[in-house]
């Protein structure tokens, strides 16, 4: 009986301890999601971040993933990093990996630090354990459609051609809309059709001769597009390109000429004036001897965000650290180099940080910020 009572107390303090090693090492597991295309410009900004962040009290360990577009494989990363005792997931890029990482992330209670997706449902499903700190879909839409409504001489008509994905389809839902309230005539509304690359969708766009034309989506699809339409001497008034790759020395380098003018939405840029950028432009440009992207900003504010919220929570074992890290995260008031960040819930939106969407036009060949008088949403 004696031995049977002994075993009890053993388990008893076993359990204890294992509570408490998070407290007593100082150190929490977090599960990183990278995109596979763009997941390079991603850990460059992650890597960074904990190298200079660190040194705060808190140490985390990293455990790096690519973020896949199937949802049984999603739920076998969360599932396993559940069962390692992660207290918090960074990233998802592609909106499919997002979406499936939200729901996973509400249904284990691990909170969710999203610095990319820009799908719009994200921050409005009422998931009390997902925190936005980009700007959603709509909130590009706006910047950019206002901008293009407000130009001079005021135009009339305009043009979508866009991928078929969530985030082309919802962009353009959103968009097609917009352009009602803007008094503007969409004379072309067309996805880039597989099989023919988008060939179809460009000799609409020719035929229709759109005053605004609206690129939505990658990079690859919009660079055939515009040297399409430069081969039949067509250039719209305004030009916009709406996706993550129209601010990237990629699409800059290669574009060679058939986007000079294009406008697009970015969420930062090297000469941002927020507090530490031009420190955090520095020492990756010395590290990696190349100029961060919006994307590896937003990799190292949100390890940034995550560092201050665990500073803040109280970890004296996994599940007690996930609830407290939560609300720490909920009361976050904090600037980085991507801005000032502080989740709130409002319009229907749960947990999304206010950021702001920039405007950059591209002249010469270079990319040149557009005065927020002309780029408000």
């Amino acid at each position: 009986m004696k031995l049977l009572k002994r075993g009890w107390l053993l388990c008893a303090i076993l359990v204890l301890l294992g509570s408490t090693a998070l407290a007593e090492n100082n150190t929490v597991k977090v599960g990183v999601f990278r995109d596979g295309m763009i997941g390079t410009w991603e850990t460059y900004g992650y890597k960074l971040a904990f190298s200079k962040l660190n040194q705060t009290g808190v140490n985390i360990k990293p455990i790096y993933l690519r973020c896949p577009t199937a949802m049984n494989r999603v739920m076998d990363m969360v599932e396993q990093l559940d069962n390692d005792g992660v207290v918090a997931f960074l990233g998802g890029s592609n909106s499919r990996c997002t979406s499936y990482l939200a729901g996973l992330s509400q249904r284990h209670k691990i909170p969710l630090i999203s610095p990319y997706s820009s799908m719009e449902l994200l921050s409005r499903f009422g998931f009390e354990y997902v925190f936005r700190l980009n700007a959603p879909v709509r909130w590009y839409l706006n910047t950019l459609m206002d901008y293009a409504a407000h130009t001079s001489p005021k135009p009339k008509t305009v043009a979508f051609v866009w991928e078929d994905t969530p985030f082309g389809r919802r962009f353009t839902v959103f968009a097609a809309d917009k352009a009602k309230s803007l008094h503007l005539n969409v004379v072309v509304n067309e996805k880039v059709d597989f099989a023919d690359k988008g060939r179809h969708a460009t000799d609409l766009v020719i035929k229709k001769k759109p005053d605004v034309l609206v690129l939505v989506g990658n990079q690859e699809d919009g660079l055939r597009i515009l040297r399409w339409l430069k081969e039949a001497n067509y250039k719209p008034k305004v030009l916009i390109g709406a996706g993550a790759g129209y601010s990237m020395d990629s699409f800059l380098k290669a574009q060679k000429g058939a986007a000079e003018g294009l406008v697009t939405a970015t969420q930062w840029y090297p000469d941002a004036d927020w507090s530490g950028t031009s420190q955090f432009v520095k020492a990756f440009k010395e590290k990696y001897h190349k100029t961060p992207n919006y994307l590896s900003a937003e990799s190292y504010a949100a390890v940034q965000v995550l560092s201050d919220a665990l500073q803040r929570a109280q970890c004296s074992g996994v599940k007690q650290c996930r609830e407290s890290l939560k609300k720490a995260l909920i009361s976050t008031q904090f600037n980085t180099v991507f801005g000032p960040v502080k989740f709130e819930s409002f319009s229907g939106y749960t947990n999304q940080n206010r950021h702001p969407v920039l405007l950059l036009k591209i002249q010469n060949g270079k990319l040149t910020p557009v005065p927020r008088s002309t780029a408000s949403n």
